[in-house]
């Protein structure tokens, strides 16, 4: 009986790696502004934390509950999403640029240049 249970616990994780790994290879990089206009602007990014926008024009305007909305502007540079947000109507936030992966519907951004938190964020088609 212990053969069998450390059978199918080896096979359990076996699949959960092999599951995991395909996983995290399915997230492909934009790398163009084409490929990002293409895909995020236009619908609303939907966050655990709120929403965004991103606009043909540059322009982006969101909301995070509890806080309110914000608005910024945008532009594609050094194949990273780069963003300047005014938030709260009082707190100006510096440029940050971001890495943007994508996978199905989904986006997954990177701050900082790609060197600090990642969020994901679920693309809906604005009603």
């Amino acid at each position: 009986m212990f053969h069998k249970l450390t059978g199918f616990f080896a096979a359990t994780a076996t699949l959960a790696l092999m599951t995991g790994a395909a996983t995290a290879e399915d997230w492909s990089r934009i790398q163009t502004e084409e490929a990002f206009k293409g895909l995020a602007v236009g619908p609303v990014w939907h966050f655990s934390s709120g929403t965004q926008e991103a606009f043909e024009d540059g322009t982006l305007t969101g909301h995070v509950p509890g806080y309110g909305n914000f608005r910024g502007t945008w532009e594609w540079r050094d194949e990273m999403y780069c963003r300047k947000i005014d938030f709260y109507e009082i707190d100006k936030k510096g440029d940050d640029c971001l890495i943007i992966e994508a996978q199905g519907n989904e986006i997954r951004i990177t701050r900082d240049f790609g060197k600090g938190k990642s969020y994901t964020a679920r693309l809906q088609p604005k009603e």
